[in-house]
């Protein structure tokens, strides 16, 4: 089996697991914010507030990157970092991160591959219904609008495979402070194991 010649070889990363810089420069929460303060809801009570500190030291990663010859980078952009409430005012800073981290990239011979939702969702969108709420795709239409609007380079991606399963997630968090896997149906496991820790 061969690869296409334009095949992209490369890493990826997801703004919550990576970024840290939570609550720094006008960012808001999102529900990995919410989630990681319930107490017993995540291992060793971890959670993103500083992660590898990439907000901090993208060009430190980039050149780790440029020295691996990683010719593509798949990141994701936090909703949150750009829209602090998931709709309405833009975070300028947020705007200026994603702009340096992109040219970073470009500077260095690395593809910038952008992912536009990463199982981040504005708490102040899941405080409206969440995945629940009808009128959930206006709102990404929005955020979709705006990073598309802006880049022209890139290529977007969208992690909508399990958008069903994470309905169920919400479904289950409303009724619990924490997740259980015992009563989960197959589908919802995977993506619970996928996402979350336990004690």
């Amino acid at each position: 089996m061969s690869f296409p010649k334009d095949f992209l070889w490369g890493t990826a990363t997801a703004a919550y697991q990576i970024e840290g810089a939570w609550n720094k420069n006008g960012k808001g929460l999102s529900i990995w914010d919410l989630f990681c303060e319930k107490t017993g809801a995540v291992k060793n009570g971890d959670n993103g507030h500083t992660a590898c500190d990439h907000y901090h030291r993208y060009k430190e990663d980039i050149a780790l990157m440029k020295k691996l010859e990683i010719k593509a980078y798949r990141f994701s952009v936090a909703w949150t970092r750009i829209l602090p409430n998931g709709t309405g005012e833009v975070n300028n800073k947020g705007i200026e991160f994603y702009n340096n981290l992109i040219d970073e990239l470009i500077k260095n011979g690395i593809e910038p591959v952008m992912t536009m939702y990463h199982w981040d969702l504005p708490a102040e969108l899941h405080y409206r219904g969440g995945w629940l709420n009808p009128k959930i795709a206006d709102y990404f239409d929005v955020s979709a609008d705006f990073l598309l609007g802006r880049s022209s380079i890139m290529q977007p991606t969208l992690n909508c495979d399990a958008m069903q399963r994470m309905q169920q997630i919400e479904r289950v968090l409303e009724k619990n402070d924490r997740l259980d896997l015992q009563d989960a149906e197959p589908t919802v496991k995977l993506a619970l194991i996928s996402f979350y820790r336990y004690l």
